[in-house]
């Protein structure tokens, strides 16, 4: 008897954007000063400026 699968789901894809040392360094310290990781500054921002980013177009 076969197993019903999930469908497949790709998490934890990577993404990248230059910076340079200084701005990387910045981004680093304001993070840790605010408790967070990048990726949270980053989703933090995203939302505040996008509400709807998230959302699927239909």
């Amino acid at each position: 008897m076969s197993e019903k699968r999930e469908p497949y789901v790709r998490q934890g894809v990577q993404m990248a954007f230059r910076l340079s040392e200084e701005e990387r360094l910045a981004l680093k310290i304001f993070a840790l000063k605010k408790g967070k990781t990048v990726q949270a500054l980053i989703f933090e921002a995203l939302d505040k400026t996008f509400p709807d980013w998230r959302k699927t177009k239909e």
